[in-house]
């Protein structure tokens, strides 16, 4: 199988692993108690309609909580022993996005699809993807001879292209994501 093959099959892999976590979180969600439900509703609804926090807050914490997984899932590239850590990170952010988004719709949120609208979808248009072609790309790379070979300088190049591209990429979407925090939604 050449490169290409392999590369599509591991694309293939972490879209199945984000729609695994997605689905999870969404389930696990329907599975709270109404209890949970309205109590972890009020917190996150407090939380997405609170233009308060200041955008260089939020772009602090964006930044912090979407490049250290990213960095993680970059450091698999080091071992082939380290390959799980690009999907098992794709699966925690998945199941995230899943159950915050699920929690909104179900905890009657007032403005349920407008705040998804302008405070998750947004960044989450630019950070899934990259997420999961980060995923696909590193999983490939920790488990092929890409990095480790001493004559394929030149791939060792264009995988820190991509990884700068995939970090300029996960800025963008904590920008966007600031920058979303300072509306107000009704």
């Amino acid at each position: 199988m050449n490169e290409n093959t392999h590369m599509k099959s591991a694309l293939i892999i972490s879209v199945f692993v984000f729609l695994t976590g997605l689905f999870a979180g969404i389930f696990f969600s329907t599975g709270l108690s109404e209890a949970n439900v309205e109590l972890l509703g009020k917190l996150l609804a407090s939380s997405i309609s609170d233009s308060s926090k200041g955008a260089l807050n939020v772009l602090t914490s964006s930044l912090i909580t979407n490049m250290g997984p990213a960095l993680i899932m970059i450091s698999a590239v080091i071992s082939r022993f380290l390959c799980p850590l690009p999907l098992l990170i794709l699966l925690y952010k998945s199941f995230a996005v899943g159950f915050c988004s699920s929690l909104i719709y179900i905890s009657g949120y007032e403005h349920a699809f407008l705040a998804s609208l302008i405070k998750v979808f947004p960044h989450n248009a630019v950070l899934v993807p990259t997420f999961i072609v980060l995923a696909a790309f590193t999983f490939y790379a920790s488990r092929s001879a890409l990095c480790k070979s001493k004559r394929s300088s030149r791939k060792r190049k264009d995988l820190g292209k991509i990884i700068l591209i995939a970090l300029a990429a996960i800025a963008t979407g904590c920008i966007a994501e600031a920058l979303c925090s300072m509306i107000e939604v009704l």
